[in-house]
């Protein structure tokens, strides 16, 4: 999943909110007013009904007139009334790559990892969908103002050598200038020592100059040659490694080995809070020899932030809790999902709410009622979490239910830890039907990637779906058919102009 940016919100008309005196008998009213050397109208119902006027930004700062006319009912002829002048704000500045929202997939198809293009509307297109470079799996990107930093498990991008991290630039190809070395690997010790290549699951991009770098998580012992383990900071410019951030011997198993009979201690989700501190979760046990529970907030230095405590993640075993995924919510609590039973004590399947300070959030409660496929509780993997505007939860992984109601896949939650009772789609009990990806279209639709040979009743669209914002419904026009990968999409990258903020006229 990629990191998570700010809302996008692309414009494409402005409400103007256009005042008059009232009409004494007037039902309704008609703004005229005159845009980019024609004449438009809206029909209103009061004097202050807002209108939308179309944005084009070729006509920023330009100004436009009008008058309204009202239809009367007592016998008088038409009224005009004047309105003041609206003048257009100054274009916005440049977004990420400055370029219209552009999206690939990354996934398997016929055995082999793969990476593709797909259309600004969302639709895939295999006429053009190649990506011009060669990339195996993708498990992450973060998207900067020239281009992706992508994190998976790949040893190469077209055909350079680049373990497990790298970038591309903004026209898909890969920059040189963002130099890995020999990338990431892992060194494994005991009766038969050998290296592998590392893989990388998290990346997140710290657009703050003073800093400019990248964070990488994953499971690896070396990066460049290079003790690091499960984590590295690197120049975002040249992919050196940053040595002011100080991590001792990073994330490790309660042993001090970062691959054990616990499994590897590796790092799965990153997360840059405004103030620039990074929340990390995954599967280790230590960070810098200091006891953790898989979730640590540290300081711009590498340093630990003791304001900052998470409570006790408890599974059905000692090794089982992990991390998947970190979302930041807007007063900076944050939503946690991963292959856990309770937090802090309390029943919290799978997914919790955690303030700014590691204590439980109570607002939300969603108790023991997500559940996934298998037997039993059964096991819940790629746990993702995207809030939505309108204060929704989406909650994707390997999900079967939500306490007895059948949801494949995908749950909206509520506020409060309920289930969205308009949003119940997908209720054909089907095992183990997992969405690994979820993102956010500038234009409100939701994109999800997974392993999914059917969605909702339709088998002829498998595994990338768009969904409509409100209802969560497939987009037919915009979800593809032949579909792009056969089997399954781990990953979704999204570059586009976001305007973070509707511009809104006086």
């Amino acid at each position: 999943m990629a990191q998570e940016q700010p809302t996008p919100n692309i414009v494409t008309s402005i409400n103007a909110e256009v005042s008059f005196d009232e009409v004494t008998g007037a039902q309704d009213y008609t703004v005229f007013y005159s845009f980019n050397g024609g004449t438009s109208y809206n029909s209103v119902t009061s004097p202050s009904s807002p209108i939308g006027i179309p944005y084009d930004p070729a006509t920023c700062g330009q100004t436009i007139v009008g008058y309204v006319v009202t239809n009367c009912t007592n016998g008088l002829t038409s009224l005009q009334v004047p309105f003041p002048d609206i003048v257009l704000p100054l274009c916005p500045p440049p977004g990420p790559c400055n370029n219209n929202y552009q999206a690939m997939l990354s996934g398997l198809h016929n055995g082999a990892a793969t990476t593709r293009r797909i259309s600004n509307l969302g639709v895939y297109n295999p006429a053009t969908s190649t990506a011009p470079v060669n990339i195996g799996l993708i498990h992450h990107s973060a998207l900067s103002q020239t281009g992706f930093y992508i994190a998976g498990n790949f040893d190469s991008i077209a055909s350079i050598s680049s373990k497990g991290v790298g970038k591309l630039t903004c026209n898909n190809i890969k920059d040189t200038a963002f130099n890995v070395g020999t990338g990431l690997n892992l060194i494994y010790s005991g009766n038969e020592p050998r290296t592998n290549s590392g893989i990388g699951y998290a990346i997140a991009y710290d657009p703050d100059p003073t800093r400019n770098r990248v964070y990488v998580g994953g499971n690896f012992s070396q990066y460049n040659g290079v003790a690091r383990n499960n984590f590295v900071v690197l120049n975002a410019s040249t992919g050196a490694i940053d040595n002011t951030f100080s991590m001792g011997v990073g994330f490790q198993n309660e042993d001090g080995s970062s691959s054990t009979t616990y499994g590897s201690a590796h790092v799965k989700t990153i997360v840059i809070q405004p103030d620039g501190k990074i929340l990390v979760g995954g599967n280790f046990h230590t960070y810098n020899g200091i006891a953790v529970n898989r979730l640590i907030r540290l300081n711009i230095d590498g340093s630990r932030d003791t304001n900052f405590t998470a409570r006790v993640f408890t599974g059905s075993t000692p090794q089982d809790p992990f991390i998947n995924d970190i979302s930041l919510d807007l007063d900076g609590s944050m939503f946690v999902t991963g292959h856990f039973l309770t937090y802090d004590g309390v029943n919290s399947y799978f997914i919790t709410k955690i303030k700014s300070t590691g204590v439980r959030d109570d607002t939300f409660n969603p108790g023991i009622n997500v559940t996934g496929g298998g037997t039993g509780l059964g096991s819940i993997y790629g746990l993702r979490v995207l809030i939505q505007d309108n204060n929704f939860v989406l909650l994707t992984g390997t999900i079967k239910k939500y306490g007895a109601i059948v949801s494949n896949g995908i749950l909206r939650l509520k506020r409060d830890g309920t289930l969205d009772p308009v949003y119940v789609k997908d209720i054909t009990p089907v095992l183990n039907v997992t969405f690994w990806a979820i993102e956010r279209a500038p234009d409100g639709n939701i994109l999800v990637g997974g392993n999914a040979t059917s969605f909702q009743t339709d088998s002829t669209r498998k595994h990338y779906y768009v969904l409509k914002p409100d209802t969560l419904a497939i987009d037919t026009i915009k979800t593809p058919i032949p579909e792009p990968f056969n089997q399954g999409i781990q990953e979704i990258l999204i570059k586009y102009t976001p305007h973070t903020t509707a511009i809104v006229l006086p």
